[in-house]
């Protein structure tokens, strides 16, 4: 796919520009990246989301009932909630200093998400979740993938926690902006992606012109 060719282009990009910089090579190579579609973003129905949740309580899983809910409540990406220290939650919030983008960001917490992370650092307080290996956390999630009968459906993920959260945060507040800084995306344009499953300021448009 492009998008997998462009990971590749990104890759090779990289490498030229610390050879150039460096003076190893005349000058940095310049790669053409391919347009990519944009993929359907999986959220999930407020069934699934309790599903999903009570799965894990009612097998006495509460390390990964906590686990996936701080995915589902604070839209962080499974590497940041993975390495998460105990000094990093204060003031009802979570600090996230190592992001994709580079760009560190304080996320606030849900009541019941503070719970889960005290919860948590109960057992560790230095990583409260470290136990989630990708490994661990793949096979907890496949298990009940199968449980729901979701297995046949390759949208169902545990980024799709972010999807979901960023997705209700959205339709909430209608601030593309506001999701932009909680989900601590570089450009807009990775945002907007949001913006077509919102439909409330369109048909405000509509009742304008009705007017």
């Amino acid at each position: 796919s492009h998008g997998t060719i462009n990971r590749k282009l990104a890759t090779l990009s990289k490498m030229s520009g610390f050879a150039a910089e460096r003076g190893w090579v005349s000058a940095k190579i310049r790669v053409g990246f391919r347009k990519e579609r944009q993929g359907r973003i999986r959220f999930f129905s407020a069934t699934e989301r309790t599903a999903i949740l009570r799965y894990y309580t009612e097998r006495g899983e509460q390390e990964w009932h906590d686990y996936f809910l701080m995915l589902i409540d604070t839209a962080a990406r499974a590497s940041e909630v993975e390495t998460l220290q105990g000094r990093d939650f204060h003031d009802g919030a979570i600090h996230i200093w190592h992001t994709k983008a580079d760009l560190p960001r304080t996320i606030p917490l849900t009541e019941r998400a503070k719970q889960a992370i005290q919860r948590r650092m109960l057992s560790d307080a230095t990583r409260p979740f470290g136990y989630a290996t990708e490994g661990a956390r793949r096979h907890a999630w496949d298990r009940m993938k199968v449980s729901l009968g979701l297995e046949g459906d390759e949208q169902f993920v545990p980024h799709a926690c972010r999807h979901d959260c960023a997705t209700r945060l959205l339709r909430a507040t209608g601030n593309i902006l506001l999701v932009q800084r909680w989900l601590g995306h570089r450009t807009l344009e990775m945002t907007l992606r949001y913006a077509h499953l919102v439909t409330s300021d369109l048909e405000r448009g509509c009742a304008l012109l009705e007017g």
